[in-house]
């Protein structure tokens, strides 16, 4: 037995490790592509430092979640439609900031972002808050969790061409010099994307990304040069240093321009929304594949002691990976030895470097990132569509509409009035009253002579007794004034006396 015992913990080993290291290396890319986005605009060392600082908020979430989960089933990694929404505070922070505290007005952003968001999970978690959050209508969370594709898929852009993602900019896109730098990623993100949702095996991402990696040192080497890949622009580097975490310190917290930071709250309440909302999802979604019952509020917390210890280091935010554990699944069943494995990765790339990271062209780290986007786009505008009525498919392409053309905030705010029409809506057509009866029909628990009793049954029908439903308003209350008012003006029935 004890030998059996061995040989079975050896083999779930050699599977787990490899395996892990395999999802360690995906996630270091993800965290580059996320670096990408939230200080490509940013300047300075911001870049180079952020690589270090997303690689050590994916190995923390890796680790933390993975530890603290209530099954093994489940990993963790950063999440894009965070770092989408926390990407446009920064934006907006450094641009209101003094040029010379632009870099730590941008990590004090993230750190507190994450600080709060992980305040935010553990929050519901400690007061079991998911249950409330579950009764936030479909067609508003889709409408959040499309628009966070949208704004990943948009940052992808960004991160591929090193431009600014406005509307004023979009033409320009088109035209050859950019074009070449977008369009291979724009093919990758897409087959990653099919391969994700079509394929089974663990290896399909990885070797799509490896692919593509290879495939154009290949032509690189082959037809030019490593020099003219950075003067086209399709490497991420030369950075200014070598990619690892600089933890943050005193100097960073007094040159940030705080009132930039604090002039950024909107930003930040609405990253700790989409996390709420988006961690619930995962944990449903995670339920299905997995075939298990899990705690939502164990795993609020778990996520919320993640992104504490995250901000704390500087790291952005992260929660349950959706992708990340169906890649362990595939490969075989993940534990905790699969989820520290990938964590040691993503370690190692922070604390000692990630030189190579600099080699690796911008389209496949923005490509990863609108594959990302994409999904949550297909997923909400078009896989669910035959699922919702044409009422609330409507409201999502509106909220997606408003986080293009406007911004979050403002769909933010749309979608919480969207969401009481929606439940006001859906009262007006639920009927508050559950039973008419008489007391002909209904009679109480009461013993009574037998005189007694034959009266009531012979006068019961001049007892209109309603039975309600649900929570009664304004408008449910009328309802139940006219059903009272048809009743008393029935002439074809016995005059109610009594309601």
């Amino acid at each position: 037995m004890g030998d059996a015992t061995r040989t079975l913990d050896r083999s779930a080993l050699t599977r787990s490790i490899p395996a892990g290291i395999a999802i360690g290396v995906v996630e270091v890319m993800l965290a580059a592509s996320i670096a990408g986005l939230l200080f490509s605009e940013v300047g300075g060392d911001a870049l180079s430092r952020g690589v270090g600082f997303a690689a050590l908020g994916a190995g923390v979430a890796m680790a933390v979640i993975g530890w603290r989960s209530g099954t093994t089933s489940v990993l963790g990694g950063l999440q894009a439609s965070i770092a989408a929404v926390v990407a446009g505070a920064v934006v907006a922070g450094v641009g209101e900031a003094d040029p010379d505290s632009a870099v730590a007005t941008a990590f004090v952003l993230v750190a507190i972002s994450s600080l709060l968001v992980g305040v935010g999970l553990t929050v519901a978690g400690r007061f079991r808050l998911a249950q409330v959050i579950r009764f936030i209508p479909i067609p508003v969370v889709g409408g959040f969790l499309a628009g966070t594709g949208w704004l990943a898929a948009k940052g992808a852009v960004t991160v591929m061409v090193g431009l600014p993602g406005g509307w004023s900019e979009f033409l320009d896109l088109f035209g050859s010099d950019l074009a070449r730098l977008w369009i291979p990623g724009l093919v990758l993100g897409v087959a990653i994307a099919i391969a994700r949702r079509r394929l089974s095996t663990f290896w399909a991402v990885p070797i799509l990304l490896f692919a593509a990696l290879g495939l154009f040192w290949f032509f690189t080497l082959a037809l030019s040069s490593r020099e003219a890949a950075e003067a086209g622009g399709w490497l991420l580097g030369p950075l200014a240093e070598t990619p690892r975490w600089i933890p943050l310190v005193p100097s960073d917290l007094a040159d940030a321009d705080w009132l930039a930071v604090v002039r950024q709250t909107g930003g930040i309440a609405t990253a700790i929304l989409v996390a709420l909302v988006g961690l619930l999802f995962n944990v449903s979604s995670l339920e299905i594949i997995n075939k298990v019952d899990l705690d939502a509020n164990r795993e609020f917390r778990s996520a919320g002691l993640s992104n504490l210890v995250a901000g704390v280091t500087g790291a952005p935010a992260g929660y349950q990976h959706v992708t990340q554990s169906v890649m362990a699944r595939t490969a075989g069943g993940a534990d905790r030895t699969m989820a520290l494995s990938a964590a040691a990765v993503c370690f190692a790339v922070a604390l000692a470097g990630g030189g190579l990271i600099e080699l690796v062209p911008r389209f496949l780290l923005g490509g990863f990132l609108f594959a990302v986007g994409a999904g949550l786009l297909y997923e909400w505008l078009v896989a669910f569509r035959s699922r919702l009525p044409l009422i609330d498919y409507v409201l999502v392409v509106a909220i997606v509409g408003i986080v293009a053309l406007v911004g979050f905030l403002p769909a933010v705010a749309f979608g919480v009035v969207a969401a009481a029409a929606l439940f006001a809506y859906s009262y007006s057509r639920a009927d508050a009253v559950r039973h008419r009866l008489t007391a002909a029909e209904h009679s109480s628990r009461v013993r009574r002579p037998p005189d007694h009793a034959a009266f009531l049954h012979d006068a019961g029908a001049q007892v209109f007794i309603l039975e309600l439903q649900g929570f009664v308003f304004f408008g449910s209350a009328h309802q139940v004034l006219q059903t009272v008012g048809t009743r008393l003006s029935d002439r074809d029935l016995p005059q109610a006396r009594f309601v």
